[in-house]
Parts: C-alpha cells; structure tokens; sequence
C-alpha cells in the first residue's frame, strides 16, 4: 500500500519547463542556430544545468559566448512567465486528495530550495508537504537515485510504499533506481519522450485519483 507521494517540481507542480524552452530557444536565435526541442527533451529537462545549454549554444555557434549577460538578459523574460503560472492541472487536487487519505507528501527537485519553496509558498500549497529536498540537499542529482531514497525515508516510508510523480527521464530513472513506483506525466516539454522505465504514464493529474492509481498499479 502507498503511504508517501512524492512530486517532482519543475514540469509537475509548476510549468516552469515550457518558459525555460521558449526563453532558451530566444537566445539561440539571437545567436543565429536553432534549439532542437528534442535535444532538449533528452539531454537538458531534469538536469538544471546551465553549463549543458550552453555548451550546446557553443557547439553550435562554434565560438564563446558571454554566459554571465546572456544568462542575465534571459532570466529577466523567464522570471517573468514563470511568476505569473499556477499549478499544473490536477495538482491541488491530488493534493487534497492525499491529504484527505492521509498520505505523505514529499518533493524531490533538481531546482534550489529557494526556488522551489519560494514557488510553493506562493502557490500556497508549502503545508501540504512533510519534506523537500533540492539539489542543494544532496551530493549526486537526478537521475542519480539519491534523492528519491533520502525523501521517502524523510517520510518514514519504504521505497515500495511509495509513489514519484515524473515529468523527464531523468526523474523517472531516479525515482526507478530508488526502488519507487513512479507515474509520468509528461509536458508540453517532455511529450514525446517515451519514459517507458514508469509504471504508468498519464497525461494529466486530473484524469486519474490516487485511489485509481493504486488499483491500476495494483496495490491495494
């Protein structure tokens, strides 16, 4: 039986996935190359690495970039889309529902505490949950397993009794190695990926209940 949830934060709780893309691919069409949405999907989403993008910028363009303006002049834009979002489809009412049920809930993000805990104070959600852990919380990132172990234990669950919510591949293969059961629910971002290593994969929060979800992953 699942007693913890735990959510990933960047394209599951907030679409913050869709603002960076679309900030990002400005750049490099400032720059005069393409960002390849698919590039992104596999090798970016879920990493919050920079240093990977631009990389990439300066792959492409084959010289150097100023990373500290570029990076300054894009935040400004992508700051601002992404302080005007609310939450993903579905997700305060997974969360009412867990907390009605009694469940744990727990977020495991590759993003900074600040950030993630800045959002969730202002979506007005940071109660529901017992534990979060970011990347500044441990050594190795997604799809490292680390994090989902040091979350579910937090909450005082077995990796078998409890659930990852996913977006990327990244945070799928890390919610797997933990020992988790794990939905995806991909993006406008992360769509095409196949995440075939979830147990399940849905298109939205709000197209099935905590309660469905443990008869179709059966563990009831």
């Amino acid at each position: 039986m699942i007693a913890s949830v735990i959510f990933d934060f960047d394209g599951v709780i907030l679409d913050t996935e869709k603002p960076n893309f679309e900030s990002w691919r400005e750049v490099f069409a400032s720059h005069g190359v393409e960002l390849d949405l698919g590039h992104w999907s596999r090798h970016i989403v879920g990493t919050a690495d920079e240093s990977n993008v631009f990389g990439h910028l300066e792959q492409l363009t084959g010289s150097r970039v100023d990373r500290g303006a570029v990076e300054s002049a894009r935040r400004v834009r992508y700051l601002r889309q992404v302080n005007s979002q609310a939450p993903m489809p579905g997700v305060l009412d997974r969360l009412r529902e867990a907390q009605a049920l009694g469940l744990n809930l727990g977020v495991a993000s590759s993003s900074s505490r600040g950030w993630v805990e800045g959002h969730l104070q202002r979506l007005g959600i940071l109660e529901f949950f017992g534990s979060i852990w970011t990347r500044d919380d441990v050594a190795n990132a997604k799809p490292d397993p680390e994090i989902y172990r040091s979350v579910a234990s937090a909450l005082g669950s077995l990796p078998r009794q409890a659930l990852a919510i996913e977006d990327s591949a990244h945070g799928v293969n890390s919610a797997k190695g933990a020992g988790l059961y794990c939905i995806a629910v991909p993006n406008s971002i992360t769509r095409r990926l196949q995440l075939c290593n979830a147990d399940l994969r849905i298109d939205s929060l709000t197209e099935i209940s905590f309660i469905d979800l443990s008869e179709e992953l059966g563990l009831k």
